[in-house]
């Protein structure tokens, strides 16, 4: 019994160490594509620029809301 309770505590040892290794890769394939989220945000503040001229004279709360949400999204790809 003693032998078995080892051989639990090395398997759940080997899935920790798997799901640490997937996470790891995660992170490594997010951070390659850094490069071109921090290039995005120079086209999307043109988009930006326009789109708020645009929604502006319609309706500015649509603009607020709008720019929390990728504001929100923004700081969630940074993390």
């Amino acid at each position: 019994h003693h032998h078995h309770h080892y051989h639990y505590h090395q398997h759940h040892y080997y899935l920790h160490h798997y799901h640490f290794l997937h996470y790891h890769h995660i992170y490594h394939h997010h951070h390659h594509h850094l490069a071109m989220i921090v290039i995005l945000p120079i086209n999307l503040l043109i988009c930006f620029q326009i789109l708020v001229k645009i929604l502006m004279i319609k309706n500015h709360f649509l603009v607020v809301q709008f720019l929390v949400v990728v504001q929100a999204i923004h700081s969630m790809m940074m993390m």
